[in-house]
């Protein structure tokens, strides 16, 4: 009987030992990420991939770049659900470049006849996929670029500990805010730990972020400027913080209808913090809400407020907006 219980004894010390070891070469692993080193659209998505950090050193043009990665016509698929119609999609294994209008004469050989000259022309998206691990960064602050004033200048989709730092993000030219228009900075679709940390989002467009069924997500001195529609967009998303950011000069321009209705926060079924962040200056040319909120929960702590024209704030948030200051 002793015996067996040393012997047990043994293999448990062991076992802690071996798991030890596990977890530490796990840190290891994370601390010592390769680098990769990009300065345009075609190194930037062939850099993308699980465990790793992109640094980006020289300005990247979405749009304008376009034709340095549509190289390989046995990538471009048919992403329309009806065989009568056409929805152009380049798929790789961590990017799609998805084409925004659907076809009823285009296939892949008619487009591939001229180079993909209509594909290239027409609106897309650049959606990032499928990774994690994966650490997006500046060193001199560079820029991303979206050559086209509508849609996502980034789109994410099923990330899991995803950074953004350090880059501004833009437009160009910028949306008009047309009605039921859509062209945030950054979307974030069915996605898990982000950090947004140290980036200029200058909407250009609809909105900041835009987010749907993400949890852990987290805007850390970051700035939200320039935007037509919304500040922050989240839908069904969890444990949203906005920390130590800055949202300022947005002028909103929504006619106030409920799903183009302008407002600083927008949340459906989603719960949100907003601490230390100053929100200045924005204003809004219809009567709109500061907060938009669809059985959902916000709350402020420690918040700047000063200079916004023309919101409502209901009853209930009066109080708890009023008492935040630095």
């Amino acid at each position: 009987m002793i015996i067996k219980n040393n012997t047990i004894t043994l293999c448990i010390f062991f076992l802690l030992c071996t798991l030890s070891c596990k977890i530490r070469e796990k840190a290891i692993s994370q601390e010592n990420i390769p680098t990769f080193e990009v300065s345009n659209l075609k190194e930037f998505v062939e850099a993308l991939g699980n465990n790793r950090k992109i640094n980006i050193v020289e300005d990247i043009y979405i749009k304008k770049e376009l034709e340095s990665i549509l190289t390989d016509t046995s990538k471009f698929l048919n992403s329309s659900t009806s065989k009568n119609w056409f929805s152009p999609i380049y798929f790789n294994e961590f990017y799609d470049i998805i084409g925004t209008y659907t076809s009823s004469v285009d296939t892949k050989e008619s487009l591939s006849q001229n180079n993909f000259k209509e594909f290239r022309e027409d609106l897309i998206v650049l959606a990032i996929k499928n990774v994690d691990n994966l650490i997006i960064s500046s060193s001199n602050a560079s820029s991303i670029i979206l050559n086209q004033p509508d849609d996502e200048v980034i789109r994410f989709d099923s990330v899991t500990n995803f950074k953004l730092h350090n880059l501004s993000i833009f437009h160009r030219p910028e949306t008009d805010g047309g009605c039921g228009e859509f062209a945030p900075v950054l979307t974030f679709y069915n996605s898990k730990n982000i950090v947004v940390e140290k980036c200029k989002l200058n909407g250009s467009g609809t909105e900041g972020i835009y987010t749907k069924n993400v949890e852990n997500i987290t805007l850390l001195k970051s700035e939200v400027f320039n935007c037509n529609k919304r500040g922050l967009s989240f839908k069904k998303s969890k444990n949203v913080k906005v920390i130590d950011c800055k949202i300022h000069t947005n002028e909103f321009d929504g006619d106030g209808e409920v799903w183009t209705a302008s407002s600083i926060f927008y949340l459906v079924d989603s719960e949100a913090e907003v601490i230390k962040t100053s929100i200045t200056n924005n204003t809004s040319i219809h009567k709109a809400p500061f907060v938009n909120l669809y059985t959902s929960r916000i709350e402020f702590k420690n918040c700047k407020l000063l200079n916004n024209t023309n919101f409502n704030i209901s009853n209930v948030q009066e109080k708890p907006l009023k008492n935040n200051s630095f």
